[in-house]
């Protein structure tokens, strides 16, 4: 009798021992919802996982309800889609999931003191969405259409240490800036605004993001917008008061009360293995919204390292560098590549090669077919898009870097031009220089004062190139030997890339008066080109960086659940829902 009380006393204690080993980190982890036209979502979730136990062998997703079709879902490990992976609907009895899905690892299970990133995308999920509270615009009654979700969470007696979290939401294409509300989110550890921006399908963009965040926290995130974008209805959940989805997860009871009570008696078939879910890992860091940045917050990781190989003007939109200034850089750019000439600032009008040179970056293109347009209008409206697509492509290209050092690296760049004029000790070699690396000069907070500081003493040669730019340089005029006669009106103007000759004609002016048709010129060209400034950049940053709406109609919210936060459970309060909610999981 005694050998039997060992032997299950024995076993009990390992069993409690073995699954007290269960145990991991997840220090970066983002949720992706997107809202398609038709009403539906697709879910991108992803963890990094660092696991602390035993081998994770399971991995079990949370989701609002089981409308959706396991054929569609895609898992990734370390970022390679695995076929492996078995995917299933999670066994409520086993996990403890009312809704979602199990992924059985197998084979690729992430081993004691390893790490992997495992990231799901279930498209088509449908039924998630509520009629929302209408709203008055422009005098006219506006319907529109919600959601409220709570991603999943886990146990804290599972998961440890904060979580770089980023909730992400892409509304349907259509909703235009001002018609995409979101609403204050509930237990959030970072600022309740969002960051907003458009991406380059240009639908609107909410994302919160915290380094502060904890994955065993239930955070809940909403927001409605314009219902007439939708091409159907059919994914809107009828009205009610307070319709509850609750999804508890087994990793999510109370263990230390149940165990307290147990001493792990029969809990063989509660106890599971780890657990995972979430989307592409994105971390950035937190912007301060003011109306001059118009860079759009990071949607990739801040990662490590310098993003090489930017142009001038590149640079100048990751430094968030004045728009006007920006668009006289790819003025002066073009004209010298010999590419465009200035005949007139005010009407403008201009020259261009025909055809175009091979090897010219796309925003210039973008920025010639702009300038072209003969109406007012649609110069403006061109020019803005040509903005907007040189912002993003700017932002897709420095994704995985460091903002902050690949920032700081072309900021270094522009005051090593700068130092190299400086050092110069005469006239010709000062102006040389200058020209020579003007993009990368333009970079300076002040170039005006700059280029007046650094020429007070000395006279200033603006570059061969410059008479394409401003109307009042007379065209030098090159000779072809040292023999022809000065003046000479027969001579042709070098190509780039010829062996150089001296001009007939070199204008020489004070440093200052150069430095003031530099600010002067890129203000003409603005006004020529986009009319009002001011209304211009700020249609810029709507599509860019917006301002996010906030929607005091969801202000306050029930919370339903067991105890200790162990369920899911978000419900509406003013308008009527139907709550989207993950559960823990396995």
């Amino acid at each position: 009798m005694k050998k039997i009380i060992f032997l299950l006393l024995a076993l009990l204690m390992s069993f409690c021992s073995v699954n007290a080993d269960y145990s991991f980190r997840i220090p970066e982890a983002q949720t992706t919802l997107a809202i398609e036209s038709d009403g539906s979502m697709t879910i991108f979730v992803e963890y990094q996982f660092e696991n602390l136990g035993q081998k994770l062998d399971y991995v079990d997703i949370g989701l609002p309800n089981n409308n959706y079709n396991l054929k569609d879902i895609v898992v990734k490990l370390d970022g390679e889609i695995n076929e492996n992976i078995k995917v299933t609907k999670a066994d409520y009895e086993q996990t403890g999931l009312r809704y979602g899905i199990s992924l059985e690892m197998g084979s690729d299970s992430i081993p004691s003191g390893g790490s992997g990133v495992v990231s799901v995308t279930i498209p088509n999920l449908r039924n998630n969405l509520f009629e929302a509270t209408s709203e008055t615009i422009d005098g006219v009654s506006t319907e529109f259409a919600g959601f409220q979700y709570s991603p999943n969470y886990f146990n804290s007696r599972f998961v440890s240490g904060n979580t770089k979290y980023s909730f992400i939401v892409i509304f349907p294409p259509d909703v235009s800036d001002g018609y995409a509300y979101y609403y204050e989110p509930v237990k959030w550890v970072g600022d309740a605004a969002p960051d907003a921006w458009l991406d380059e399908d240009l639908c609107v963009v909410y994302e919160w993001y915290s380094e502060n965040a904890d994955m065993h926290t239930a955070y809940t995130f909403g927001g409605k917008f314009i219902k007439e974008v939708l091409s159907s209805t059919s994914n809107i959940v009828s009205n009610s008061s307070s319709t509850i989805v609750s999804n508890s997860s087994f990793l999510n009871i109370d263990w230390d009360a149940v165990l307290g009570v147990l001493g792990c008696i029969g809990l063989s078939a509660l106890f599971i293995f780890g657990t995972v879910r979430s989307i592409v890992t994105t971390s950035k860091t937190n912007k301060i919204r003011t109306a001059d940045k118009y860079f759009p917050p990071q949607i990739k990781t801040d990662g490590e390292g310098i993003k090489r190989g930017l142009t001038a003007v590149e640079a100048a939109i990751l430094l968030e560098t004045d728009l006007d200034r920006v668009i006289s850089m790819i003025l002066y750019g073009l004209a010298k590549k010999n590419v465009i000439q200035v005949k007139s600032m005010d009407p403008l009008d201009v020259d261009v090669s025909d055809p175009l040179p091979e090897g010219l970056n796309e925003y210039e293109i973008n920025y010639i077919s702009a300038m072209q347009e003969p109406n007012a209008s649609k110069k403006k409206t061109a020019m803005r898009d040509c903005m907007h697509r040189l912002i993003l492509s700017v932002s897709k290209k420095i994704e995985g870097f460091s903002l902050k050092e690949t920032r700081e690296y072309y900021k270094n760049i522009c005051d090593k031009a700068w130092e190299q004029v400086e050092a110069a000790d005469t006239s010709e070699l000062k102006s040389k220089l200058l020209g020579d690396n003007f993009g990368w000069a333009m970079l300076d907070d002040d170039p005006e004062k700059k280029v007046t500081e650094t020429f007070t003493d000395y006279d200033f040669r603006p570059p061969l190139w410059w008479w394409r730019v401003d109307p009042g340089y007379r065209r030098p005029v090159y000779y072809e030997s040292s023999s022809a006669p000065t003046g000479s009106s027969s001579s042709s103007e070098k190509h780039s890339g010829s062996s150089p000759s001296a001009p007939t004609h070199m204008p020489v002016l004070p440093g200052a008066m150069f430095a003031r048709s530099i600010t002067e010129g890129a203000r003409k060209l603005s006004d020529s080109l986009v009319g009002n400034s001011k209304d211009f950049k700020a249609s810029v940053k709507s599509r860019s960086n917006p301002d996010p709406v906030y929607s005091v109609s969801s202000s306050s919210h029930r919370h339903g659940g067991g105890s200790g936060g162990s369920s899911c459970a978000c419900a509406c309060a003013c308008d009527s829902c139907a709550c989207a909610c993950a559960g823990g999981g396995r």
